[in-house]
């Protein structure tokens, strides 16, 4: 059941999107893996690292301790994703906008 859930993402993720990417902005394969490389590289195996941390976390077999994992996970992923993966520029956008809106938002209310 898992793999066939996980083999379509993995085989969109992997060569789909990428090969889109490629044709779209029209680069060649070896400038695309160059470019982003060094972002995904990185946070691909700082989350492995997370993944085997969390699988040694000794929970019981249940579902509620397949949740925990799962939501354990999800959290380390998020400082990972927008430490590494979002570049600076686009993060400071990013709060930028967010912070406006918060601010707008409590000022109407």
């Amino acid at each position: 059941m898992a793999w066939a859930h996980s083999a379509p993402i993995i085989l969109i993720s992997a060569i789909m999107i990428p090969w889109a990417a490629i044709r779209i902005l029209d680069i060649g394969a070896k400038q695309f893996v160059v470019e982003t490389a060094g972002y995904w590289l990185p946070a691909a195996g700082l989350f492995a690292l997370a993944m085997l941390l969390i699988g040694e976390i000794p929970l019981p077999d249940t579902w509620g301790g397949f949740f925990w994992r799962v939501l354990v996970a999800t959290l380390a992923f998020v400082p990972i994703f927008w430490l590494i993966i979002i570049p600076v520029q686009d993060r400071r956008r990013i709060t930028t906008s967010v912070g406006r809106s918060v601010r707008q938002a409590w000022e109407a209310a």
